[in-house]
């Protein structure tokens, strides 16, 4: 005699829900944003500039495909993004404050100085020059006098018509390490905390002067982010189709 299965009610149920979270999983939509930043320090006897390079990159997917997205990323594939938003914080260090300006909607990295001036080539190949409170495009004389192998970027530099700098400040780099410069013929420290694991979890820098508790002037919760859809579309400057 051949035995039937039999069919309950309660396994209907489970077999419903799992075949509703499977169609959700392919279907709805998750909104994720990675962020990071690193820095750049600029500084001469009055003054230092602390250039942090905030960057966002985007991905809307549904959670069966941010699944395949995790295990990519285990076996150290690249993962998907498809918005990126751009800003530059500025803060000026003096030893009386610490003031911050920031730039919106420009990426970029690797600074030059030219000419007694700050420059750095946006993502789009546009000129960008320090003015004092903010980043402004340069001017087409100026554009055309930029040296792109004047002192600067990864390698860094020191007492150039009394500027020096050095990069490699904020995330990506290791738990304290620590750029000194001098302001005023004080000695200043500025010392990079955070996690064991890297370009995650909260980031700060921290400016460290004799006699003074250390001083956190800029932090970032680094990492992936899972956020609203409104939030998302605020962050990439997107309109809302309804």
């Amino acid at each position: 005699m051949r035995l039937r299965p039999r069919v309950t009610r309660k396994a209907v149920i489970i077999c419903l829900i799992l075949a509703g979270v499977l169609v959700i999983s392919a279907y709805a939509k998750i909104s994720l944003v990675r962020v990071n930043a690193g820095g750049t320090l600029f500084w001469h006897a009055d003054e230092a500039y602390l250039f942090l390079d905030n960057v966002n990159e985007g991905v809307q997917m549904s959670c069966l495909s941010y699944l395949f997205e995790i295990l990519k990323a285990m076996l150290g594939g690249s993962t998907a993004r498809t918005n990126v938003s751009c800003s530059v914080q500025a803060l000026r260090i003096s030893r009386e404050s610490v003031r911050s300006y920031t730039t919106d909607d420009v990426c970029l990295g690797s600074y030059r100085f030219v000419a007694g001036e700050i420059y750095s080539r946006a993502s789009d190949g546009s000129l960008w020059k320090w003015s004092g409170t903010g980043f402004v495009r340069a001017s087409g004389d100026e554009a055309r006098a930029y040296n792109a192998l004047a002192p600067g970027g990864i390698s860094g530099f020191d007492n150039v018509d009394g500027w020096s700098e050095h990069s490699g400040i904020a995330g990506g780099t290791r738990d304290g390490y620590e750029v000194p410069f001098e302001l005023q013929g004080e000695k200043m420290r500025l010392v990079t905390q955070q996690s064991s694991l890297p370009l995650e979890g909260e980031v700060t820098v921290d400016l460290v002067t004799p006699g003074q508790p250390p001083q956190k002037i800029w932090s970032l919760d680094q990492g992936t982010h899972l956020v609203s859809k409104a939030h998302y579309e605020r962050i990439f400057h997107i309109e809302s189709h309804h």
